[in-house]
This record gives C-alpha cells, sequence and structure tokens, in this order.
C-alpha cells in the first residue's frame, strides 16, 4: 500500500510538469529554463513570453557600439508594424551581462532609452548559462573582451509559441522583411 501512495504521489507531481513540457512545440525556445529577471525584478520564464510575437537581441546596457543600433533597428521595425501586429507584439532584449545588468539597471536603462514597457521586456539572468544556451540556440556568437563583449547583431522573431520564425542577420539593413515576419506571425 505504501507503494501504491508514493507511486501515485510520483505521477501527480510529475503531470504537471509533464503537461508543461508538452505545452510548447519541441523546437519552441520556450523549454530552455534558466533563472531569468525582468527589469522590475520579477521571476520570468521565456514561456512567459506566450502569446505575443517576440523580437529577441541580445545586449548589455554599457555597449557604445552595436547595442545602441540594434534597440533603433527595433523602433523601425516597430514603425514598421500594423496596429494589430503592434498589439501582439514583444521587443525583448536579453542581457548578455548578468553581472552588471542587474534588474536595477535595467529599469534605468529602460527610462534614459524612453522604452515603453508595455512593449518592451527586458531580462537579465542569474548567471552566464542560460545567455549562453538562449544565444546557441539562436545562433548568435557572444565573447567577452575585457569589460565588452564582441557579439552577432541579431534581431530573432519568435513566433506565439516561441518558435523562431525569422532571423534578421545584420543591423543597417533593411527591416521590411522581419517588419513582415512580425505583421505574418501575429495575424496568426
Amino acid at each position: 500500500m505504501k507503494f501504491l501512495v508514493l507511486f501515485m504521489t510520483a505521477v501527480l507531481i510529475a503531470l504537471p510538469q509533464a503537461r508543461a513540457a508538452e505545452e510548447y512545440p519541441g523546437n519552441s525556445v520556450f523549454h530552455l529554463r534558466g533563472d531569468w529577471q525582468d527589469q522590475d525584478g520579477k521571476r520570468v520564464t521565456l514561456g512567459d513570453l506566450k502569446g505575443r510575437v517576440s523580437a529577441v537581441a541580445l545586449v548589455y546596457t554599457s555597449c557604445q557600439y552595436s547595442c545602441p543600433l540594434i534597440i533603433e533597428e527595433f523602433g523601425k521595425i516597430k514603425a514598421k508594424l500594423s496596429p494589430a501586429a503592434l498589439q501582439k507584439t514583444s521587443f525583448v532584449l536579453i542581457s548578455m551581462d548578468p553581472k552588471r545588468d542587474t534588474p536595477a539597471a535595467l529599469k534605468i536603462f529602460a527610462a534614459k532609452r524612453k522604452l515603453d514597457l508595455s512593449l518592451w521586456r527586458l531580462l537579465t539572468a542569474a548567471s552566464e548559462r542560460p545567455v549562453r544556451e538562449f544565444s546557441a540556440v539562436i545562433g548568435a556568437n557572444i565573447k567577452k573582451t575585457g569589460d565588452d563583449f564582441a557579439h552577432s547583431n541579431l534581431i530573432t522573431v519568435l513566433d506565439t509559441q516561441g518558435v523562431i520564425a525569422f532571423t534578421k542577420m545584420n543591423i543597417g539593413q533593411q527591416v521590411d522583411e522581419t517588419a513582415a515576419a512580425i505583421n505574418k506571425f501575429a495575424a496568426k
């Protein structure tokens, strides 16, 4: 009898976890686990992005080079979205510098950049591991060089289920294809 009770307890505990794993397609980035926090210090998972199309980029707030340009690209993309798509889209910045980019630092950064936090999510991790895992999945390279980072300048569009729908490889190029991808997946 004790064995049966232990077995049933284990099954009941495992059921919610099994359901959560089945909730997303197999190629969804939402399967990645990590200890993430947003700009408000709230603990989040990548799965919290579910239901919205997400334009995602890896940045760090002390960057003086390409990261500000990535954020400008997001502004250009935003300007090309339909009103309906804009309502279903999040712009997500994931810090590659979790040591310096604390939730408080992200909040200050968002305020300085005048980012509308109803559209923007800024995420940091408790360690570098979740950032490295995410960057590997989206095909971004990151290399720490002193206090700076050499990194890919990708903007990745995730559909509402966390599947990579489109990748913009370089900044400074047309944003029409990226906006079209967001408009398409937000219409579904």
